[in-house]
């Protein structure tokens, strides 16, 4: 299996543990996976239906928390509500 990290764009293979919940995310259909990049080491969002496609839009970009320092920060829009959310490394772990 083999993924495009849109942080550091390179291609790599994910871990085992990475790569059995991609494979779960693809069954259920989800849109949003976060796993860790094995290149850059950043944990970064990607879509498990097309893993060699970033679907970040040139207007968007990964930031990480400047509070906690161990996650991103990531923009969610539901139903013309617009979340701003803070994935934590730390509390979460490495999905």
């Amino acid at each position: 299996m083999e993924v495009k990290c849109p942080n550091c764009f390179k291609i790599f293979s994910p871990n085992k543990t990475d790569e059995t919940f991609l494979l779960t995310a693809i069954k259920k259909g989800q849109k949003l996976a976060m796993i860790e990049c094995t290149e850059c080491y950043k944990t970064v969002p990607i879509n498990p239906l097309n893993l060699l496609e970033i679907e970040i839009k040139s207007s968007d970009k990964i930031m990480d928390c400047p509070i906690c320092k161990e996650g991103i920060i990531v923009h969610i829009k539901m139903k013309q509500k617009i979340f701003t959310v803070v994935v934590n490394v730390a509390i979460y772990g490495k999905i």
